[in-house]
């Protein structure tokens, strides 16, 4: 026992040992990689403490082609930021800077119906009224479930084909809306 732990111990004499550095490469010296989702959402706007939910109204009842709950949706806490800010820009008369913000938005949540509502609204009142009607109808096949939206939507294609002058694709529009009714 004794020979075999002399043979060995006997190899690993005469071997150099490599020393390790003492000290660490500098970390700064990589640089961070920047995701491009960061840079497209504002750092200067505030952000809600928690998700912000659209409930449902608790008089609401629908009469429409597929009656039941009225769903409820949680937005992302930076789309209630950027539609927050939408508004604001709309009440300082910054119609593109508020479209502008409701489009950020989308490329955060695309399927987010009130984002695509809100960019028809803002439409209207540029007098795009082709593209409101074309955004709205957007809005409306990804809201399936949100009635008043729904309604909303389709009181404001009709207001839409009204100022372009198109009485009975109005008249349509308001049939529809009506569908969903309260």
């Amino acid at each position: 026992m004794l020979s075999a732990c002399v043979v060995l111990f006997s190899g690993c004499y005469g071997t150099t040992q490599v020393q390790q550095p003492t000290t660490r490469p500098s970390v700064s010296t990589v640089p961070e990689p920047v995701s491009p989702q960061a840079e497209s959402i504002p750092t200067n706007i505030p952000q809600p403490a928690s998700p912000v939910a659209i409930p449902p109204r608790q008089t609401d009842v629908f009469h429409g082609p597929t009656a039941g709950e009225n769903r409820q949706v949680k937005q992302h806490p930076a789309v209630v930021a950027l539609l927050d800010r939408s508004y604001l820009l709309q009440q300082q008369g910054d119609l593109p800077g508020a479209a502008s913000s409701v489009e950020r938005g989308m490329r955060i949540a695309p399927q987010d119906a009130a984002l695509w509502q809100r960019l028809a609204q803002i439409r209207m009142q540029q007098g795009l009224f082709q593209q409101a009607i074309e955004v709205a109808k957007k809005s409306t096949s990804l809201g399936q479930g949100i009635f008043q939206l729904i309604r909303d939507n389709w009181l404001m294609i009709a207001k839409a084909h009204e100022l372009l002058g198109d009485a009975k694709a109005s008249q349509l529009a308001r049939l529809e809306a009506d569908r969903y009714q309260r």
